[in-house]
């Protein structure tokens, strides 16, 4: 077809569409992407692509406005952009086999073009339709390609938002189907870094605050939940007005497991049975907010030798009960769990009954915990103070002046 013959064909492709359009506001594009394309103004055309495509009530118009106007210009498009066109035209297809199969070939094309990132992106938003139809055939290999291709692109060119939030959407989204819950957290926050919470519509904020919660909860690698307690995405489920209110209490479930606070949990876990995954692990839930508890047990301790007043030597009776352990003969097993996830380091001491830690991981303190920690400080600076006081007192003496 001769370049003739194709200005030809766009010209009647629009002025068909612009003459079929009843929307007003819509049918105001038409003459302006005419004019963008015969002026071949690829910047202002792509403007008014973007601007067109998330207009209200456009979607039945962005298939034939992709295969009949837009492939014509495509290579010419900054790649990222043509990728952003593709996302939004695929989610128009009634199938998503064959959405997954059209941004398979744009993925195809931009390869050719060796445009890198927006061929990442592709392939994972192609990826992200088949996850949908539970067929995960290939899928990690897919992620290990482009997550190897991004470390390699982090090196010589700037991060490009839209790519990693594509990458670490779709892994999350794999990783969640796989029940991979420390993975699927990780992908999850990373992909929040990625976007502007408050951009993402109530559903989304609200299903990403729960899954998050309950992948923080039973993740076997996820001791400490700083990144969570401390990100707006909680908001969504925090509190009886907000949008996820039903979920509230895995807010307070995950403070609750900051805290250490058994208690606390043991008046929550009657809301268990609602949620199948919590269900299956209630017997880990258990087990992780006890050590939850022995870690806040630790912290609360001033640091010291011996076994005196501020040691970090605790008894196995007083673990047992922090802990809530039927028999002092669960501690060690307790302790040595803790010390194999290297939530605290230290020592055990058979003969007197007692542990010593000298290291607990960091931790996300809320403000109870932190004016605790004010309160630790103000009295490590009164024995030092009291300290100073004896040694200027005994100087004289000590020294024979």
């Amino acid at each position: 077809m001769s370049p003739l013959d194709i200005d030809s064909s766009v010209r009647s492709f629009l002025q068909g569409q612009q003459g079929q359009e009843a929307n007003p506001a819509l049918k105001a594009y038409y003459p302006r992407f005419e004019e963008h394309y015969e002026r071949k103004l690829w910047h202002q055309l792509t403007l008014d692509l973007l601007s067109f495509v998330q207009e209200q009530g456009v979607g039945p118009r962005l298939i034939p406005l992709y295969q009949h106007f837009i492939t014509h210009f495509q290579t010419r498009l900054d790649p990222l952009k043509w990728i952003e066109l593709a996302v939004y035209t695929s989610r128009q297809y009634s199938e998503l086999k064959e959405a997954s199969t059209f941004l398979d070939g744009v993925a195809k094309e931009l390869l050719e073009k060796k445009t890198v990132p927006a061929h990442i992106q592709a392939r994972m938003e192609a990826l992200h339709y088949r996850l949908l139809l539970g067929d995960l055939t290939e899928s990690w290999e897919v992620i290990t390609e482009c997550g190897m291709a991004l470390d390699l692109l982090a090196s010589k060119t700037a991060p490009q938002t839209s790519v990693h939030a594509s990458y670490y959407r779709v892994a999350a989204e794999y990783h969640k189907q796989k029940g991979d819950f420390g993975d699927y957290y990780k992908n999850a926050l990373l992909y929040l870094g990625c976007v502007r919470v408050d951009a993402l519509n109530e559903e989304e904020r609200v299903g990403r605050a729960k899954d998050l919660a309950i992948a923080a909860l039973v993740g076997d690698t996820i001791y400490n939940f700083g990144d969570l307690l401390a990100h707006p995405i909680l908001q969504a489920i925090q509190g009886p007005s907000s949008p996820g209110a039903q979920y509230s209490w895995l807010a307070q479930a995950l403070v609750a497991f900051n805290r250490g606070d058994i208690g606390a949990w043991d008046q929550l876990e009657t809301q268990i049975p609602g949620e199948p995954i919590l269900q299956e692990h209630s017997a880990f839930l258990r087990q992780k907010i006890r050590l939850e508890a022995l870690i806040e047990t630790v912290f609360r301790r001033t640091g010291g030798s011996g076994g005196g007043k501020g040691s970090r030597r605790l008894a196995f009776g007083e673990v047992a009960k922090e802990a809530q352990l039927g028999q002092e003969e669960e501690v060690e097993h307790l302790v040595m769990k803790a010390l194999s996830l290297n939530l605290i380091r230290g020592s055990i001491d058979e003969v007197d009954r007692v542990i010593e830690v000298n290291w607990v991981q960091p931790r996300f303190l809320d403000l109870d915990q932190i004016n605790g920690m004010h309160q630790r400080l103000r009295a490590w600076g009164d024995d030092v103070e009291a300290c100073e006081d004896y040694v200027q007192s005994q100087g004289p003496e000590l020294f024979g002046v």
